[in-house]
């Protein structure tokens, strides 16, 4: 007989904390852990492959991308890639919201549709491991595996047919046979059910690369947009033929331009106090209620990213392009960029290194455009001369915000982009508006066009001009009378491309700027009395990187007096504010006064104020001492380079020897707060005891 002894109380007790302890948890765990982990369908998948080809010919080789989002993906950046080198696939254009995108091998003949892509390298027989990554090189899908393909079939050229996206896609489930032929899916679709398709990879257009049989849809959400639609005064291009409301005049063209500060002109240095130019733009944003969608190259100014990151908190949607080399480069450079990122709104650069995303235009709430040379940086809005214009008009916002959308939405930038923007505008009066984006659209032709037509005068404001196409023109009409007056940048002047050689040997009044800041206005004014006044501002040099490499708007205003007469009076501010010395001079952007105390590298070359040799004649002392110390022949108040220094000899300081180096320490940031110039030595009155201070 066993005794079984019993379990003193406060043992059974404890025994029973300690196993509920254990076991409490075990429920929670078996709800909250599925016994397989769940699957999520990517981004962008491979969903069709036919790697045999067809009856025809084997080489008809193709595969469909899907979109598993409810939003349109730009694929620039994307790759598709096989382990073994080929193919290798950079995939460009747009993959729709829940859409389809056909890749075709070699030519467009080998699937029925039309092919998003062309892409060369055939797809081996005994399999190929696929990799699809993103721009930041994350690897988003993988389609079979070297050795063998999971499934399709050579006879019966049956497709292979990703049955299981959620299955990863080198794992034989997520596969199965597809029909003889496959099921190829481009693009193309008919969202709005009115029987006109749209793409946004295929050109449709008659006479493009596209087909011809069926004219493109250009709005596949509004049923009323479509190729046989009447045209209507709505900001849309009804009838899909590439403009907007060009059957009507558009009313007054409601505009306001904008100008850098008279009393900067001779600072030194930039300024943390705001501009009125910058007032305005912080105006702009600050209005906005719906959206912000802005094509940035500089972005520097604390300030506007304020505003920018007030609007987001507000509700609108900002979304911004940008430079790679300025969004994704020195620390510097890319904060402000870095502070948009954190607060969740989208910036996307332009990842061309080739070329430059050198737009400064902003489109607000789909009706007004912000547009010029003004880079959003401290130079920007307070040391350099620039312009902007500022335009309310529905139609050229809608313009513009299609040549941000082929960047933000279709990765399309550079050469890469096409020409399918409205371009020309008319307003009352007579005036039109056309709009040019580089370098799809035939900038220098346009231009070109405006100079052709001079009849009495062309008056400008330049940093860069290189271009000898518009410079023979200009040549040409000068020899027959044109009247001729022009500004240009020391920075751009230096260059060995730069035009004004040619105008200062065919005897043109041309100045070259002597301010601390750049000249950094791409401006012309053609005839501004005449009978068709004409004034082109924008973000576009007149170069050939400018035309043909760079992302760029130019804005040619035709027939309206007062904006012209702005803008002409803008290049005699200039022209006026520059003594008869700088007609042709052969200066540095280093040289003078204001530059030589900015703290700025004025002439890139990696050496500032006194440390750059160009500064040798550029302070109080050097330009009291009776010495050439630069050696281009001219002392003292003779030289440009001491233009509007004092006439009095000063109290303390060292005079440099003839032919001596000045110290190559650095300055110290000089006051930047300064007046209109007076004429007995101008703003630099009240920094000169700090000069001459510097001088030894």
């Amino acid at each position: 007989m066993r005794i079984v002894r019993s379990r003193p109380v406060r043992f059974v007790v404890v025994s029973a904390l300690v196993w509920a302890i254990v076991l409490a948890p075990l429920p929670l765990v078996r709800r909250e852990s599925p016994a397989v982990h769940a699957q999520v369908i990517p981004a962008v998948y491979v969903s069709e492959i036919v790697w045999m080809g067809n009856g025809d010919d084997p080489n008809d080789e193709w595969m469909v991308l899907a979109n598993g989002t409810t939003a349109d993906i730009a694929l620039q950046g994307w790759r598709l890639a096989a382990v073994d080198g080929t193919p290798a696939i950079s995939l460009t254009g747009v993959l729709p919201a829940r859409g389809t995108y056909l890749l075709e091998r070699t030519d467009d003949d080998s699937a029925s549709p039309h092919s998003d892509q062309i892409y060369t390298g055939n797809l081996g027989n005994t399999g190929e491991d696929l990799r699809l990554t993103d721009p930041g090189g994350l690897e988003i899908d993988r389609a079979g595996r070297a050795g063998a393909w999971f499934s399709g079939e050579a006879g019966s050229w049956r497709s292979m047919l990703r049955r299981r996206p959620e299955v990863p896609g080198d794992q034989p489930g997520a596969w199965g046979l597809g029909v003889p032929g496959g099921t190829p899916r481009n693009s193309q679709a008919d969202g709005d059910g009115d029987g006109f398709y749209y793409s946004p990879n295929i050109d449709w257009e008659a006479g493009g690369d596209g087909p011809e049989e069926q004219a493109e849809d250009c709005d596949d959400a509004d049923p009323a947009v479509h190729p046989d639609a009447p045209e209507r005064l709505n900001a849309k291009d009804d009838d899909c033929d590439g403009e907007l409301d060009e059957d009507f005049v558009l009313g007054p063209l409601d505009y306001k331009a904008h100008f850098s500060d008279p009393e900067r002109l001779w600072a030194v240095g930039t300024s943390l106090e705001t501009s009125a130019i910058e007032r305005a733009l912080i105006g702009l944003i600050d209005s906005a209620a719906v959206s912000i969608d802005a094509a940035i190259y500089e972005l520097r100014r604390a300030r506007l990213t304020d505003a920018l990151l007030a609007a987001a908190a507000r509700g609108v949607r900002v979304r911004v392009v940008a430079d790679d080399e300025q969004s994704d480069g020195l620390p510097g450079d890319r904060a402000q960029y870095e502070r948009l990122r954190a607060a969740g709104i989208v910036v996307r650069p332009d990842r061309k290194r080739s070329s430059l995303q050198h737009n400064k235009f902003m489109v607000v709430d789909g009706e007004r455009v912000w547009t010029g040379s003004v880079n959003w940086t401290d130079s920007g809005m307070t040391y350099n001369q620039e312009n902007a214009l500022e335009l309310r008009s529905p139609q050229i916002a809608a313009a513009y915000r299609r040549e941000f959308e082929e960047m933000f939405i279709a990765g399309r930038f550079s050469r890469d982009k096409l020409d399918d923007t409205p371009h020309r505008f008319r307003f009352a009066d007579g005036v039109t508006v056309e709009v040019r984006f580089s370098p799809s659209d035939g900038v220098e032709e346009a231009v070109g066009r405006v100079l052709t037509a001079a009849r009495q005068e062309l008056a400008f404001a330049m940093f860069y001009w290189t271009s000898d196409r518009l410079a023979d023109i200009v040549l040409s009409k000068t020899a027959g009378g044109l009247g001729f007056k022009g500004i240009w940048d020391a920075v751009g002047q230096k260059n060995q491309a730069s035009e004004d050689n040619r105008f200062c040997q065919a005897g043109l009044p041309l100045k070259v700027e002597v301010f601390g800041g750049k000249v950094h206005d791409k401006l012309a004014v053609v005839d501004a009395a005449g009978d068709l006044p004409t004034v082109i501002s924008g973000s576009y040099n007149w170069t050939a990187a400018g035309g043909e490499d760079n992302d760029e708007n130019t804005l040619i205003v035709r027939g309206h007096r007062p904006l012209a007469a702005a803008y002409r009076a803008e290049v005699q501010r200039l022209w006026d504010a520059l003594p008869d010395q700088s007609l042709c001079s052969n200066h540095g952007a280093e040289s003078g006064l204001p530059a030589c105390a900015d703290g700025i590298d004025n002439d890139y070359d990696d050496r500032v104020d006194l440390s750059d040799p160009g500064c040798r004649e550029s302070t109080v002392a050097a330009c009291l001492d009776g010495v050439d110390n630069d050696g281009d022949g001219l002392v003292d108040q003779a030289d440009l380079d001491c233009f509007r220094a004092p006439t009095a000899t000063p109290a303390t300081g060292a005079t440099p020897t003839p032919g001596s180096t000045l110290p190559a320490t650095p300055l110290p940031s000089p006051p930047t707060a300064t007046g209109t110039a007076p004429a007995s030595g101008g703003p630099f009155i009240a920094v000169l005891p700090w000069l001459a201070r510097q001088s030894d």
